[in-house]
């Protein structure tokens, strides 16, 4: 197995880790909130009428947080280690084929005009011809709305905006998403961290396929 096939291999695995942390933790969530809500039950101070003691205030914290917090806030924290996991890969596959391609321009020489992501693929496709960095790649064109909620995540807060409000709307309806009144967004879904592990691992097999079709660089 060559270098290449290695780094693929590593960031399909840790991209799978990744489900799995979150699994772990969406267990450990519904146990706890299961936990702390026997304990109410069975404590006849909640049935008591009067001022809110420590206690009970301890207890109504836990359950919020481990019913209704705990799921989004893993999920989009794995969501953006998830993203990161892709842009540090293609970074590595890129400097790979750099040190192969001496003759070639470098990557710092690509302008980032959106995304250093994007980048990262101009080069792949304008300086190696990988044909699957395309623009109009489908694996790509899905993780690009991917990116929209990665960036409002992380730039704005959870919180749609004029922009992008419409197309992130209709991409978030697919999964179990909850919105506030100033558009802010929870999303506590397994399917949306799947599917986006899902999409980057088939687009990283294509991205390898491509460089072997290349023919002069020995891996």
């Amino acid at each position: 197995m060559g270098s290449i096939d290695l780094e693929n291999h590593f960031f399909k695995r840790d991209a799978h880790w990744l489900l799995n942390i979150y699994d772990s933790a969406e267990t450990h969530a519904d146990n706890k909130a299961k936990e702390v809500e026997l304990i109410m039950t069975k404590n006849k101070k909640f049935e008591q009428s009067g001022l809110l003691t420590e206690e009970k205030e301890k207890l109504l914290e836990d359950f919020v947080h481990y019913k209704f917090h705990f799921k989004h806030l893993t999920l989009h924290s794995l969501f953006i280690s998830a993203y990161s996991l892709l842009e540090n890969h293609l970074q590595t596959i890129a400097k790979q084929l750099e040190l192969y391609s001496i003759d070639r321009p470098k990557i710092k020489e690509i302008n980032k005009y959106k995304s250093e992501l994007d980048k990262i693929r101009k080069y792949l496709n304008i300086i190696h011809d990988i044909q699957t960095a395309k623009c109009d790649n489908t694996s790509w064109q899905l993780i690009l709305k991917f990116q929209k909620i990665r960036n409002l995540i992380v730039h704005n807060g959870s919180t749609l905006n004029d922009t992008s409000k419409e197309i992130c709307i209709r991409f978030l309806k697919k999964y179990e998403t909850n919105f506030s009144q100033d558009y802010t967004f929870n999303i506590s879904d397994r399917n949306f961290l799947a599917d986006f592990c899902k999409v980057t691992s088939a687009y990283s097999d294509s991205i390898v396929t491509d460089i072997y079709k290349i023919g002069h660089f020995n891996w």
